[in-house]
């Protein structure tokens, strides 16, 4: 079919015919996702894309049927934004209230604008569903005036209409990278001419089904590399049935672990260095070794709290490694002791995420007698999500002192 192109994945489609002689051909919209074209709202697209240069010759796969409809419920947490002096002035569609966003492929998508009334600082954030596929991305106009217009928040409403099926195939491409199914999406990017970063979270809540989003803006006085593209991350805590942000814990799938499946939870395990405890925390060396710099027992104890975070003791069975890479060994009377995934816990890794940014976390650990009845024991670990920033953040000041990551 001959096309010509009205946005990036957006195309008119001309057809041999016309409504009248001298009228030029009928023209039906096509949008691209991955390899199919398929049929998009005629009402939108001819209302805000023309024809941008003359039709030429494309091969065209037509999907025979539609995908499939869905639904998505987005649960937005912007509590961090409030903390840092930001508001939601604006929305569209204005029936979109509250926190909570349930949408259907039929659905049009809907955005939130944020401002600093202090700073004269916004943004705007879109969310929705295309081609059965959630999308969350950010706006911003260059300026850090903030629009008074009440038009704004319709008009750049359009233009994400226009833009919807990029922004899903940019999300799309992000969980692609990743290895499991329980992941979370992060995107980071300057709010302009500032040193502020805001960073947007998007997890999928397995215990409800629900889309979390969680707004967060930090200052970045390094100027660190922001790419503004999406980034996928494997990770742990999905099920949690109160959709709690502080128990996500990054896998760290790229060390060379040997993975195992004990009762049904997979994990990373290592031979324990010498000295190594559950709750030591730190960071990897060039030459790939864990450097510790500190315990979270200890800690505790220095902070003088309460805060009960009783290691978990389970008994294992050798048949209870049902999936293990350590062949060679065999296991006598397997103890694993593991972090507890209770509130404390939970508000403790909050407490000390503006000074462990970006640390590694040991979160379980199998004690073991082999063959010979030596004690041995292996380690798991990973990076709590409420520690995860950007690496020139951690000596960040202003907005990451007053930042809320739980």
């Amino acid at each position: 079919m001959p096309l010509s192109p009205g946005f990036p994945t957006h195309f008119h489609a001309w057809l041999p015919c016309r409504f009248r002689l001298r009228h030029p051909p009928v023209t039906i919209p096509l949008s691209l996702w991955e390899s199919n074209y398929y049929r998009c709202p005629a009402s939108t697209f001819f209302k805000f894309t023309s024809p941008k240069g003359p039709p030429r010759f494309h091969q065209v796969y037509l999907r025979y049927q539609d995908l499939p409809h869905r639904s998505t419920t987005f649960e937005i947490d912007d509590s961090a934004l409030t903390k840092n002096g930001f508001t939601c002035f604006d929305t569209y569609p204005e029936e979109f209230t509250g926190n909570t966003l349930t949408l259907t492929s039929t659905n049009s998508p809907c955005i939130k604008v944020y401002s600093d009334n202090l700073t004269n600082e916004w943004f705007a954030v879109g969310l929705g569903l295309c081609f059965g596929k959630n999308w969350i991305h950010a706006y911003f106009d260059g300026s850090n005036t903030i629009p008074r217009e009440q038009t704004y928040s319709e008009d750049k409403y359009f233009d994400i209409l226009i833009s919807t099926p990029e922004h899903a195939q940019h999300m799309t491409k992000a969980h692609s990278g990743a290895e499991r199914g329980d992941q979370v999406c992060t995107m980071q990017t300057y709010l302009p001419q500032t040193t502020r970063i805001l960073q947007i979270s998007s997890v999928i809540w397995r215990s409800s089904g629900m889309n979390g989003v969680k707004l967060e803006v930090f200052h970045d006085p390094g100027f660190s590399d922001v790419s503004g593209e999406w980034t996928a991350f494997d990770v742990n805590g999905t099920d949690d049935p109160g959709c709690d942000w502080r128990g996500l814990m990054i896998v760290d799938w790229q060390r060379n672990y040997s993975s195992c499946e004990i009762k049904g939870v997979l994990g990373n395990f290592s031979d324990v260095p010498d000295g190594m405890k559950l709750g030591d925390y730190g960071h990897f060396t060039d030459s790939n070794e864990f450097c510790c710099e500190g315990n979270l027992f200890v800690d505790l104890a220095s902070l003088s709290s309460m805060a009960d975070i009783t290691p978990r003791q389970q008994n294992l069975s050798a048949r209870a490694w049902s999936r293990t890479n350590f062949r060679d060994l065999n296991f006598y009377q397997p103890l694993m002791l593991s972090l507890p995934s209770n509130d404390d816990f939970k508000s403790l890794l909050t407490e000390l995420s503006t000074r462990l940014a970006n640390r590694f976390l040991v979160t379980r650990v199998v004690q073991y007698s082999d063959e010979h009845a030596i004690m041995r024991y292996l380690y798991d670990i990973a990076k709590p999500f409420v520690w995860y920033r950007n690496e020139s953040a951690g000596s960040a000041s202003g907005a990451v002192g007053r930042r809320v990551d739980g």
